[in-house]
């Protein structure tokens, strides 16, 4: 049983060290940042594009910040899926208010054989790409502030880059046990995104030559996913893409466990369809579960055989493992702050109690990403926003059912 224990541990402390690998490099990646700064008159003629369908927490404010723009020649494109979409009220509303002119609704009819948004996307960025020289993607629950547009361009201009990209980064209001986990969750996640290129559409940005490309409308106007399938159409025009750490997105909204279960599931299934990592994604949350479990089992068997060797051995590994894994957590936290706080947004959203229950629910967030990886590589069925589809393939997507998002939403929980 000893002998059983050392080589767990072993095991252990080599997932430690691959993951500790990981996140430094994540982490100078956001040291090493420099931004960029140029004059008004060298920033492209950029369209900034939001899908919509239904009204996001904090939707009014989101999209007031993103009329804050410090930038000189943008114009927002909102696109919803039906005129008596319940987001428009909001968007009217504060267009009015702000008296804002440089923004344009788009109604793009659903299609049988695409999600809503890659459809969105696949009829307006092409059209979009004609007039303007960059286009951007954000999201409806995104926090901007006003030098995002900005900052999420500059790395386009005089350089080989064809697409830019940043990620989402939770600090909910309400650090609810879902809450928690999606953050804990989240963090493991971004490390992944970056290392194997994942473009996440929230905050990304590309040079007008990709969407006019005619397999770029194609392939969206017949897919499920909507950023990810970028990595293939970005690498089969040759561009080059980027993860940039200064476009990290903050986003406040809570969410229930089940919600939550549910949103990590349809998040893999986009890696599952489109992106050539999967497989390695797949193994590495398998095996590091499978010695996380084996090692649990192992240490109760060790208990009941009151070897107090083996258990002092395997228990220290693993907790060895958490303490630091969950203290790297809490230093990258840190640095998205530090980030956060120079916008002038709040950077502190959890407390002495909160910081135990993440470290408590770390280890059972590996095996509920184990059982969203094995529920993502079986899902032929999804629903986003109330709408069904069936995946058949990547590009063989067909929508189940159909209606508006007309009912309002409220509280400050993530529309799922």
């Amino acid at each position: 049983m000893l002998t059983g224990a050392m080589i767990l541990a072993g095991l252990v402390l080599v997932g430690l060290v691959v993951q500790t690998a990981q996140s430094l490099s994540l982490v100078r990646q956001f040291r090493n940042y420099v931004p960029r700064s140029l004059p008004d008159q060298a920033l492209p003629k950029c369209a900034v594009v939001l899908c919509l369908r239904g009204c996001d927490p904090g939707l009014e404010r989101n999209v007031s910040r993103l009329l804050d723009q410090d930038y000189p020649n943008f114009h927002l494109v909102f696109v919803v899926d039906h005129p008596d979409d319940s987001a428009l009220e909001i968007v009217r509303r504060v267009l009015e208010q702000r008296k804002f002119s440089r923004a344009t609704i788009r109604v793009v009819d659903p299609s049988p054989c695409a999600s809503l948004i890659a459809n969105h996307h696949g009829t307006v960025l092409p059209e979009l790409a004609a007039e303007y020289e960059v286009l951007a993607l954000v999201d409806a629950d995104a926090v901007t502030w006003p030098a995002w547009l900005r900052t999420l361009v500059t790395p386009l201009v005089d350089s080989e880059l064809g697409l830019v990209y940043g990620n989402r980064w939770y600090m909910p209001r309400v650090a609810t046990f879902g809450s928690v986990c999606r953050f804990i969750w989240n963090y493991g996640s971004v490390q992944q995104m970056v290392f194997f290129r994942y473009p996440w559409g929230g905050s990304l940005a590309m040079k007008a030559a990709l969407p006019l490309r005619p397999e770029f409308g194609e392939s969206l106007k017949k897919s499920f996913g909507n950023d990810t399938p970028m990595f293939s159409l970005a690498e089969a025009a040759g561009m080059k893409m980027a993860f940039h750490p200064g476009v990290m997105l903050v986003n406040q909204e809570q969410v229930r466990f089940g919600d939550f279960f549910d949103w990590i599931g349809r998040q893999m299934v986009y890696g599952r369809l489109y992106h050539p990592t999967w497989p390695m994604i797949l193994g590495t949350g398998v095996a590091t579960a499978f010695v996380m479990g084996v090692g649990i089992l192992v240490n109760v068997a060790s208990m009941l055989l009151m070897n107090w060797h083996a258990v002092m051995v395997l228990s220290g590994a693993m907790v060895f493992f958490w303490v630091v894994w969950v203290g790297l957590l809490f230093h990258f936290d840190g640095l998205v702050g530090r980030m956060v706080a120079a916008r002038g947004e709040p950077r502190r959203w959890w407390n002495a109690g909160t910081a135990f229950r993440i470290f408590l629910a770390a280890p059972c967030v590996q095996f509920v990403f184990l059982a969203g990886l094995f529920r993502a590589s079986r899902m032929r069925r999804v629903r986003w926003r109330g709408v069904d589809y069936r995946l058949d393939g990547p590009f063989d997507v067909q929508m189940l059912n159909y209606h508006p998002w007309i009912a309002k939403t409220t509280g400050n929980e993530s529309i799922q």
